[in-house]
């Protein structure tokens, strides 16, 4: 438990790794301190399983740390990452919790004679209610959507329109997730990374800041083979004013408000 402290205070000095700490601090406060409040319940009580649960919640913490370094394709990596640590935090704490109230179903038979347990149960189960209520939003978080309305189509009209042996250029950005600000290798920036999946067409990367009105540009798609270029709608895409600033090289194919589909021409 001391060591799950001084993770906290490691955490909340660095900025990249605090919204580890945000679905259980800021928006979860209530129902982390009852677990808090139940935690004594559940170590004398079931103290086999409480110590479980601590232990995999320092352990999973500490994984964020732990450097994983020399995989070919990818930067500096660690045993687990910080969004999947934040996922997954809840289950421990979630069993430490259901340990705790059982732990306190206990000590009020032994300890009170009257039938309390129906009553804090009822008390817990209404806390967690009220605190989903204020606090929680059950649609999708904004952050993690990069597939609009405007990419489905343009990605529907891939599928029928372009060719099976098509080399479609996808925009990619940098995985930053350590204190140290250094890359974790690329990810995709669009809608483009469904492409593979949805319509089984092959992709290539680029960053999504490469200047594609350059001629350097121009070679390397050359160089790859890349017949066409994929601007999505949502998340981080190719500039497409650099595109059609160049009508020589590239030629659109599918215009749409806010997605599009280029075809490069200035390989020949």
């Amino acid at each position: 438990m001391i060591g799950i402290i001084l993770e906290i205070i490691f955490i909340q000095r660095q900025d990249i790794l605090k919204p580890l700490l945000d679905p259980y601090i800021n928006n979860g406060l209530l129902i982390t301190s009852t677990v808090l409040v139940l935690l004594p319940f559940a170590i004398k009580f079931y103290p086999n399983l409480a110590f479980t649960c601590i232990l995999s919640i320092f352990m999973s913490i500490l994984s964020i740390f732990i450097p994983i370094m020399g995989l070919p394709g990818y930067g500096d990596l660690t045993l687990l990452d910080r969004p999947f640590v934040e996922m997954i935090l809840y289950l421990p704490l979630s069993l430490l919790g259901g340990l705790g109230l059982a732990g306190l179903f206990q000590y009020l038979q032994q300890n009170v004679h009257m039938p309390l347990e129906k009553f804090a149960g009822s008390i817990l189960i209404g806390l967690v209610i009220i605190n989903a209520t204020i606090h929680y939003d059950f649609y999708p978080s904004d952050c993690c959507q990069i597939v609009g309305p405007d990419d489905l189509t343009a990605i529907d009209w891939m599928d029928k329109n372009l060719p099976s042996d098509a080399r479609i250029l996808i925009s990619t950005a940098e995985l930053i997730l350590l204190p140290s600000a250094s890359s974790q290798g690329t990810v995709g920036a669009d809608a483009g990374i469904w492409i593979p999946a949805l319509i089984n067409r092959q992709t290539l990367s680029m960053p999504y800041n490469s200047d594609l009105g350059l001629r350097e540009t121009l070679d390397i798609l050359c160089q790859r083979e890349i017949n066409y270029i994929y601007v999505g709608e949502i998340g981080q895409t190719f500039d497409d004013v650099q595109i059609r600033a160049n009508p020589a090289w590239y030629k659109a194919l599918l215009s749409l408000p806010k997605a599009g589909v280029y075809q490069v021409i200035g390989c020949n």
